[in-house]
């Protein structure tokens, strides 16, 4: 895998407002973070919250007592007069979504105290997949930007006994796959076998999608999900794990193509706007052109300010190319050129390589910015 797709891999885990913990039993959770519940004071608010999925398996929200958010809160750190000045986001509380009964943490989030209130008909939970050994659901929220986004959790069919209820941020095993001095253990290679099926389904899925929106033209952003599915895979069944995540990097190359390509072509494009002086500057420091660093277009100023100038302009920029050669923006359709008050102006197409259409595309070269005065 190249380094940009492990540089994207390893960047923590940044699904809006989620801050990962470890373990899904609520008696876990409590060991992990040394909390002792004393007295009267409950880990839990007692105004809870029903989420009924679509296939009528409950679930529920509840809200972690404040009186306990110094054991888990991640603080923000200021630079005061004499040292570090820990601080927390005000407002804000933890969220835990729980299976129905009670005992397993599924997910975690931190949000605005009104949360519930604010988007109770949004919240969402679906069941996603039915696999052999647990229900893959999907948990639909909205999120800081009041943009909707989803993660998954799982359940285990098998009720009775022991279950492996969890999501990628409270799974019951954490899976150390950046460790490559791991090894492996009975307890891990049982977990992972009884829990495969879910990654795999993960990433499959995900790939599966992104191909789909490629061939379609649609921007995507791969989830990290996927990627978290992918580099466990790889620690129990390496082949396949790797297999996997070259399909991710694969993709990975052409998230969100759309603004890339569009980036792409106002950088290419800007190229055809440059100063007199920056031509020459070019020219002068390509062997192959450096004949041209001492001709220039018989006008005063940096830039054109009409359509004679513009003309002498855009040949003399031409000249130093093959004959025939045109002026095309990224995507290979011959841009246009406009005299403006403000400055020059380029126009593209845009990806559609259709003229007058939404995606057109133009940059203008100002003449405030080359010290020039904007025409009247």
């Amino acid at each position: 895998m190249n380094k940009t797709l492990l540089k994207h891999i390893f960047i923590t885990v940044s699904l809006f407002f989620v801050i990962i913990l470890y373990g899904t039993s609520v008696d876990d959770f409590l060991k992990n973070n040394r909390i002792d519940i004393s007295g009267d004071t409950l880990l839990f608010l007692n105004d809870s919250f029903n989420i009924t999925a679509d296939n009528g398996e409950e679930f529920i929200i509840k809200k972690l007592n404040p009186d306990y958010d110094e054991f888990i809160r991640v603080p923000y750190y200021e630079m005061g007069i004499s040292g570090d000045i820990v601080t927390f986001v005000e407002n804000e509380v933890y969220y835990f979504l729980l299976d129905s009964n009670n005992k397993n943490i599924l997910f975690k989030f931190d949000a605005e105290k009104n949360y519930l209130n604010k988007y109770d008909d949004e919240l969402k939970i679906n069941k996603t997949a039915e696999l052999e050994s647990v229900i893959l659901y999907s948990f639909t929220m909205i999120n800081e930007n009041n943009n909707a986004d989803t993660v998954h959790f799982w359940v285990d069919k098998n009720k009775e006994i022991f279950t492996y209820n969890g999501s990628f941020y409270f799974p019951h095993i954490t899976f150390n796959y950046g460790d490559y001095n791991y090894t492996e253990t009975t307890e891990d290679r049982e977990y992972y076998e009884y829990i495969k099926e879910v990654y795999i389904f993960i990433v499959e899925e995900e790939i599966k999608r992104c191909k789909d929106w490629l061939e379609n033209d649609i921007d995507y952003v791969i989830n990290d999900e996927a990627y978290e599915a992918a580099l466990t895979i790889r620690v129990f069944n390496e082949e396949l794990g790797e297999q996997l995540l070259d399909q991710l990097e694969e993709l990975y190359a052409n998230e969100n193509k759309s603004l890339y390509d569009k980036g792409a072509n106002i950088r290419w494009i800007s190229s055809y706007v440059q100063t007199v002086s920056e031509f020459k500057r070019f020219y002068k420091d390509i062997d192959a052109l450096a004949e041209y660093a001492d001709t220039f277009p018989e006008f005063q100023g940096e830039l054109p300010v009409n359509g004679e100038e513009l003309q002498e302009y855009l040949t003399w920029q031409i000249v130093p190319y093959q004959e025939g050669a045109v002026m095309d923006d990224y995507f290979d359709t011959q841009v246009k050129f406009e005299i403006v008050p403000e400055g020059l102006k380029v126009l593209s197409a845009g990806r559609d390589k259709v003229w007058d259409t939404e995606d057109d595309q133009h940059l203008i070269r100002t003449y405030e910015s080359v010290g020039m005065k904007p025409l009247n």
